[in-house]
């Protein structure tokens, strides 16, 4: 039986910062977007796989190549949980795997996130902007409902599988990193050395590769988005179901 812990993510919820988190650990693996399709040929090439093999095999030597102790990790965002295996249930091929599910409280910086970043390219803190964004309603709206889709087809995931998902939310894991992955490494029950490995890892957001991307450009925008949205009789949109 291989163990797999699923990283479920939404856009722009902090899942980069959450991989390079786990992988600094060291005990769960090196989470990436193995199935990005995208991305697929690199970490083909970077774990040395045979190109194209069905995502049973692949996953199985993903598996073998990544593992920390019998366990490795994966981010997938919901869009491709099933376009990635339309042929066999991740969940199965996972062999009923954890899951951690990070979203984002702040839906409103999080779809302006989402806008700049799709017109800059800069998915991360340390890339540089590809243009200047300009702010745009109809993008961050539809940032917005793909979040919202996003967010109610995990759930729809999660009722079908019969599992409890670790739920984190970004605004916690800026706050206090050391507690979020204590969490996490306590749904994934490894308990051995979690003092040391927290402690050695994790004594400062600030260590780590990836900061917070948010400037006065992008409060600007985020204001202007609420104002947007309370103008068209959607503001509730913003609020996250309990």
């Amino acid at each position: 039986m291989l163990r797999w812990c699923v990283i479920a993510a939404v856009p722009r919820s902090g899942s980069n910062l959450l991989c390079e988190l786990l992988s600094d650990l060291g005990v769960m693996g090196k989470p990436r977007e193995y199935l990005l399709p995208e991305d697929r040929e690199t970490h083909e090439s970077d774990l040395s796989i045979e190109p194209s093999l069905p995502p049973r095999e692949y996953l199985e030597l993903v598996h073998e190549r990544t593992a920390s102790k019998g366990l490795a990790s994966i981010k997938i965002m919901n869009q491709h949980w099933r376009s990635a295996s339309p042929d066999e249930p991740l969940h199965d091929i996972l062999d009923n795997p954890q899951y951690l599910y990070l979203t984002r409280l702040d839906r409103a910086s999080q779809a302006v996130s989402w806008a700049r970043a799709m017109q800059t390219s800069a998915w991360m803190s340390t890339a540089k902007e590809a243009a200047e964004p300009e702010y745009d309603y109809s993008l961050t709206r539809s940032a917005l409902d793909w979040i919202l889709r996003d967010e109610h087809n995990w759930e729809a995931e999660f009722s079908a599988s019969k599992v409890a998902p670790l739920r984190l939310h970004y605004e916690a894991l800026i706050s206090d990193p050391v507690q979020a992955v204590r969490s996490i490494l306590q749904h994934v029950a490894i308990t051995d050395g979690i003092d040391q490995a927290v402690l050695s890892g994790f004594e400062g957001l600030h260590e780590t590769r990836l900061q917070v991307q948010r400037d006065e450009m992008s409060q600007l925008w985020m204001h202007r988005f609420c104002e947007d949205l309370e103008h068209t009789g959607a503001s509730h949109l913003l609020t996250p179901e309990p």
